[in-house]
Formats: C-alpha cells, sequence, structure tokens
C-alpha cells in the first residue's frame, strides 16, 4: 500500500507518518509540502490513501480534482479544525481528521478503506455535526422531501440531509436509475418491474409515467443483463 501526505508543516507530517508506520510497517509514504505538489493527472500515480491538510497550499482544490480524477483513491482531511468537514463531505472524503491524529483514528481510516475497496462505491453524508459513509449497494431509494433529501437503506434507516437532490443523486453509481421527479432508485433492489409500476425490495410501489416506461424499461433490461455477465 502506498498513501502520500501533503502537508507545509513537518512536524505533523513527520508524526503522521511515524503512526501510519506503526499500523503498517511496508507502507510507502511520500510527503509533499504543498498539494499542488501530487502528481495527480501523472500516469507514476500510485497512491492508495492521500492525506491532505486543507489549509495547505491548493489543499482543498486538489482534493476535489483527485476525487475527480482518482475516485478510487482515498481521501483523508487532517485539519486543524472543523471549517472543511461541509465541503469534504460534498467530495466523498474517506475520513476527516482533527490533528494531532491518533492512532485508533487512523486505524478507522484503514477499515474503511479496505471497506471501500471490497464493497464498492460509498456515498458520504454530512448529517448534523456527524458525517456518514453508506454503502451504494445498500441504499434501496432516494427522494427528495421539499429542502432535504431522504435516502432510504436496505435495514430500513432512513437519513435525512438538508442538501439538494440534484447533488445527491450526482454521486451516486450507475446501479441508480430517475423513475420520477424526485425519486431514485437501486435497480439491484427493484423486486418486480412490470409495464406499469416497479415494486423495490422495501415494500414502495412506484406506479410508471406512460412517457417514461419504455426508457426505465430498457434501461433496467440493460442493468440486468450486464451483471448476469460480470457473474458468468
Amino acid at each position: 500500500m502506498n498513501a502520500a501526505i501533503c502537508d507545509a508543516d513537518s512536524r505533523n507530517a513527520n508524526a503522521l507518518k511515524s503512526l501510519l508506520t506503526q499500523i503498517n510497517p511496508k507502507m510507502r509514504i511520500d510527503r509533499f509540502e504543498s498539494a499542488s505538489a501530487l502528481p495527480v493527472n501523472a500516469p507514476s500515480f500510485r497512491y492508495d490513501l492521500v492525506f491532505i491538510d486543507p489549509d495547505c497550499e491548493n489543499g482543498f482544490e486538489s482534493a476535489k480534482r483527485l476525487s475527480e480524477v482518482r475516485p478510487e483513491t482515498g481521501i483523508v482531511f487532517t485539519a486543524a479544525n472543523d471549517a472543511y468537514a461541509l465541503q469534504a463531505f460534498g467530495i466523498q472524503a474517506l475520513h476527516y481528521l482533527i490533528k494531532p491524529c491518533s492512532g485508533r483514528e487512523l486505524e478507522e481510516v484503514f477499515r474503511r478503506h479496505r471497506s471501500t475497496q471490497a464493497s464498492g462505491n460509498t456515498l458520504t453524508l454530512h448529517i448534523g455535526r456527524d458525517i456518514y459513509t453508506l454503502f451504494q449497494r445498500d441504499i434501496v431509494k432516494v427522494e427528495s422531501n421539499r429542502h432535504h433529501t431522504i435516502v432510504s437503506m436496505v435495514d430500513g434507516i432512513t437519513c435525512s440531509v438538508r442538501r439538494n437532490f440534484s447533488d445527491i443523486i450526482s454521486l451516486l453509481d450507475e446501479r441508480f436509475i430517475t423513475i420520477k421527479r424526485g425519486v431514485t432508485v437501486n435497480m439491484s433492489h427493484v423486486s418486480r418491474f412490470n409495464s406499469t409500476e416497479l415494486l423495490l425490495s422495501d415494500g414502495t410501489k412506484y406506479l410508471l409515467r406512460r412517457d417514461r416506461r419504455k426508457d426505465i424499461r430498457e434501461t433496467y433490461l440493460q442493468f440486468v443483463a450486464d451483471r448476469l455477465k460480470k457473474k458468468l
């Protein structure tokens, strides 16, 4: 495993490197004083985890770029305070840590990274002062409710976040489809689909608009076919 630390403060960077080495002695760790020096676009980019101080030169801007170009890389913010927590949510950072970082917090970073690699894409939600990371495979549906967006999970738990519906669904992967205004569903959790309605695994039933039925059906059938190919 390879990691990069972007921090202008050598003491903080060395302390973080020491803790990471204790957890994983075989980890290769590079340090950059400026996030601008991180070779995001280079073919030689090889980092599994990138720890970024959002206050270092181009810190947050580089993190945002990294999330777009290298979505498989786990981004961890190591900040002096929670001023960037909401922005970190927007780019689905793996974790947001307040300096000085502890060994227990870094172990949680490794746990999240392993889980993300094993389970596919995630969705990070900032609710109140807490940050939640959800596996997209476990999301059944996403619905707009006035100024909030409601995310319903396979275990029956719902998360209400004060953020635009369009912003949330832009973070979802190819298993999701918008079937009507303000409603996006996970096609993996479709229990029944016929010419007029769609039934989800949680029992929710949606009548489909006549002018959308053909497109939704074709998208769903293509999704099922693609899944079958992956299993062969």
